[in-house]
């Protein structure tokens, strides 16, 4: 879903010009789902780095 949000942002910003939305609700939503992706992308890349790299080897 992350890279969902990633690709979505990057086409509304970037390969959106021949649409007839306004520019500005394409440059506001673009950059909220751009922003969005990174934001999960960075959350999962640390949480697998906790579950699979942690020195932590707790196993009750």
């Amino acid at each position: 879903m992350a890279l969902f949000y990633l690709g979505a942002g990057i086409f509304l910003l970037f390969f959106s010009d021949s649409f007839q939305i306004d520019r500005a609700l394409l440059t506001i939503v673009g950059g909220t789902f751009l922003f969005y992706g990174i934001y999960r992308i960075y959350r999962a890349s640390v949480s697998v780095f906790k579950l699979f790299f942690s020195k932590n080897n707790d196993q009750d």
